[in-house]
């Protein structure tokens, strides 16, 4: 949603000014390393080793405007398009891609059946998210339901929890040229 801009004290208060019926499209990138532990593998003894993961997870999602309310925040339908996950592990390189066609899976660039357990991230692509968002840009509420079959795919995770943790937003206070401002989130 494009920002709207009010005079405060020679600083400016940045907000989002949401117009009903307005359709964003949105793309996002994240990046993660960490490590992963392989359990029973055959003739394995000892500790399991601790293998180097990277992943990139990239995004699509299409989010229309409804209701704006007189302190400036919005309801929000979001749905998320598309997903494409990148990982590499040791010797091995998956991607992922995930669209409202199914999910189409490489190994070393080999084309693969996905697995079974794939399925329940498809609980995400193509679902409507209700969403209430502050003038800032925060998650305030909304109707996670559509994703309960991504929470038992991902082991339980709280996606509503992770929703409202993980969006960005605008800072509370007012901004001059070239100031900055940083978010932090633990997910």
């Amino acid at each position: 949603a494009p920002l709207r801009a009010e005079e405060a004290q020679g600083a400016v208060q940045l907000v989002y000014k949401y117009n009903q019926g307005e359709v964003a499209r949105l793309s996002t990138t994240s990046t993660g390393k960490g490590h992963t532990t392989i359990t029973g593998i055959p003739g394995q003894q000892g500790q399991p080793p601790k293998i180097p993961i990277e992943t990139i997870t990239e995004m699509t999602m299409r989010q229309t405007t409804g209701a704006v309310h007189e302190d400036g925040s919005a309801d929000i339908e979001l749905v998320f398009d598309t997903m494409e996950v990148e990982t590499t592990a040791e010797n091995q390189n998956m991607h992922l891609a995930l669209t409202k066609d199914g999910v189409e899976m490489t190994v070393n660039g080999k084309k693969q059946d996905p697995p079974e357990a794939l399925k329940g991230a498809m609980a995400l692509i193509g679902k409507q998210l209700q969403l209430k968002m502050s003038n800032l840009g925060a998650v305030l509420g909304g109707d996670f339901s559509s994703l309960k079959g991504m929470e038992q795919f991902m082991g339980g995770m709280d996606f509503e929890q992770m929703m409202k943790m993980s969006q960005p937003h605008l800072p509370e206070k007012p901004v001059k040229p070239g100031d900055k401002w940083t978010q932090n989130m633990a997910v």
